[in-house]
């Protein structure tokens, strides 16, 4: 059963408890009745990222379109990066 409030205490107990690295989100869902979806965002926020609601399937598409952009210059620039690195140890 999923609660429907939690005190600051209990979520930063969650998260803490999530931080440690040992349960997934899932996990955490089951342990504490809140779902896994949620505890995400606490955690996301915790770190300091912003979370994103999407309104539109046009938003979530263009959102993900930009991620993958981002993914394939990170990869090419991954790509040169450890081409010159490589010729370097040569």
């Amino acid at each position: 059963m999923i609660s429907k409030q939690k005190t600051n205490e209990e979520k930063e107990a969650i998260i803490a408890e999530y931080l440690l690295g040992e349960k997934t989100f899932r996990q955490m869902q089951s342990l504490h009745g809140v779902d896994y979806r949620i505890i995400h965002s606490w955690v996301t926020k915790f770190k300091g990222h912003h979370v994103q609601k999407l309104k539109t399937p046009t938003e979530t598409i263009q959102f993900y379109e930009q991620q993958e952009c981002d993914v394939k210059l990170c990869e090419k620039n991954f790509a040169k990066q450890n081409c010159t690195t490589s010729c370097l140890i040569r």
